[in-house]
């Protein structure tokens, strides 16, 4: 009897360590969920507003009648602020 309580009690050992593993791997995972998600809708949000800023230079291009060279500078650093936003 006392060879099968000692499998039984070791069988019950690694069960709750394969549990509390499962645990902290459920809870890394939910983290690392939300953090991407967060990443996510930054970069939505940096689109909109990258697109609203070179909404309003076009207006301002078109209603000033300047040339596009005159904003060039200006729609490379939005590229560039694209282009490192991605990840």
């Amino acid at each position: 009897m006392e060879q099968s309580d000692l499998v039984f009690q070791k069988l019950k050992e690694k069960e709750k360590e394969y549990h509390d593993l499962e645990d902290e791997y459920l809870k890394q995972k939910a983290t690392f969920t939300n953090q991407r998600n967060e990443l996510y809708e930054r970069r939505d949000r940096l689109a909109r507003i990258v697109e609203d800023e070179a909404g309003k230079m076009t207006a301002f291009l078109q209603k000033g009648q300047y040339s596009y060279q005159d904003g060039e500078q200006f729609y490379r650093s939005l590229q560039q602020l694209m282009e490192d936003s991605q990840f």
